[in-house]
């Protein structure tokens, strides 16, 4: 529990950099599938706009964000070694740096 209260300040840090990009990235792949033919015979069967966001729209709005993701992991790696200077925290940027030295 102790170091987990610990990593809050860092993952937070590291985390709400990538954030706003990814919560638009969602929304404009959400409203371009909602407008898509497949939607629309999901509505039309009558399913419930629950189950149409999660099983139909959502689904397919998460490709090109996991795809995103993917890129920017190592961005992420990147941006750890700073963030693991900063708040003098060991971990894979601390490693990935002495492993370049």
């Amino acid at each position: 529990v102790d170091i987990a209260s610990h990593l809050v300040l860092p993952v937070s840090a590291l985390g709400f950099i990538y954030l706003a990009l990814y919560l638009r990235m969602m929304r404009a792949g959400m409203a371009e599938v909602w407008r898509q033919d497949f939607v629309l015979a999901a509505r039309a069967k009558g399913l419930s706009r629950r189950r149409i966001v999660l099983a139909h729209v959502a689904r397919n709005a998460l490709l090109p964000l996991v795809t995103m993701l993917g890129l920017q992991s190592s961005q992420m790696l990147g941006g750890s070694v700073v963030i693991e200077s900063v708040f003098s925290v060991p971990g894979l940027g601390r490693l990935a740096q002495e492993a370049v030295a």
